[in-house]
């Protein structure tokens, strides 16, 4: 099944590995974990002190739903597209150019186009540069890996040149960035 296209798909416990393996990054429910450790250490201290403690389930909610590709429902209909959004997804952080997409779908630059003009209301150019965007974005807030190491991983020639992008589209720097929405992330 296409994933996305035919099925949306969600796990669990946002496991980097599974998304890093799996062939479309999959959105994942992101657990209360830091509120359990400290509701089980709070259970352990009452235990310890008092010797008794309700018995009763404690119910943690989920903190967020992380969202990335196996969710975007987007209705693509043309196969084209299609074909060209999974490769785009596959290969858009190694560094391709629009020149790799049209020669692995084996149709003209203008028809293919035209196609993502009118299936996305984008260039396929600017869908690439979404793509590693994306990545860059889900890395700044979830990791804590170097800005350099995010700019190569996300096929950037240079850490500068991923700076001025980056500035260029979202109207601060990565590290802005990061410091702006992991902050918002931790509450």
């Amino acid at each position: 099944m296409k994933i996305p296209e035919e099925l949306c798909l969600i796990g669990i416990d946002n496991e980097e590995v599974i998304n890093n393996l799996s062939m479309v990054s999959l959105s994942t429910v992101k657990q209360g974990t830091e509120e359990m450790g400290f509701n089980a250490a709070s259970l352990l201290h009452k235990r310890l002190t008092k010797g008794k403690v309700s018995t009763s389930p404690l119910l943690i909610a989920p903190k967020k739903i992380i969202a990335r590709r196996s969710t975007d429902y987007r209705s693509i209909q043309d196969p084209y597209v299609i074909q060209a959004m999974h490769y785009i997804r596959k290969y858009a952080c190694k560094g391709i150019k629009v020149e790799q997409v049209i020669s692995d779908m084996q149709i003209s630059r203008s028809n293919l186009e035209i196609r993502f003009k009118e299936s996305l209301g984008k260039t396929i150019h600017s869908v690439i540069h979404e793509e590693k965007f994306n990545r860059a974005k889900y890395l700044l807030i979830e990791s804590s890996l170097s800005i350099q190491a995010i700019s190569q991983q996300c096929g950037y020639p240079s850490v500068q040149y991923f700076y001025f992008l980056f500035k260029k589209f979202y109207a601060m720097t990565p590290k802005d960035f990061r410091s702006k929405f992991t902050n918002l992330n931790s509450l």
